[in-house]
């Protein structure tokens, strides 16, 4: 397995880490849902701005 990056990115970009294979991959309204209901961890600046992810905390937390 490849060593996920630790910095913050989009959700975008967050999901093709995390998800390489496209065929995989969960939408991003599905991703937005799950960090909105603490299902994954996620950074949101400004109130209702937009979401950061860490990739390599969202993996941990979907293996749990």
């Amino acid at each position: 397995m490849t060593e996920l990056p630790t910095t913050l990115v989009s959700v975008e970009k967050m999901i093709a880490t995390v998800w390489p294979e496209k065929a995989e991959r969960p939408c991003v309204k599905t991703v937005q849902g799950w960090a909105r209901k603490g299902v994954i961890p996620s950074v949101q600046v400004r109130g209702r701005g937009r979401r950061w992810f860490n990739p390599a905390r969202v993996r941990e937390a979907l293996e749990r």
